[in-house]
């Protein structure tokens, strides 16, 4: 079976992070009230000074209605 590899790269995420935040209209507070997190969490994600487990990474994808791929690429 051959297919594509896909690179995903975490180093990208706090960008696309912000940029998807400000794309939605959205500030890191309000993502953080509409995807039930602490606001420390996402400041950290934005910062890049963590980076969240796949089941917050799908949660926030959900929020702001785009891709796993859009944050990682």
């Amino acid at each position: 079976m051959t297919g594509e590899f896909t690179e995903y790269r975490i180093d990208l995420f706090p960008e696309n992070l912000k940029k998807a935040i400000k794309a939605k209209g959205f500030t890191q507070t309000g993502l953080a009230k509409q995807a039930n997190l602490p606001f420390e969490t996402v400041s950290k994600w934005v910062r890049g000074k963590s980076y969240p487990r796949l089941d917050s990474l799908v949660l926030i994808a959900n929020v702001l209605e785009i891709s796993i791929n859009e944050l990682l690429r």
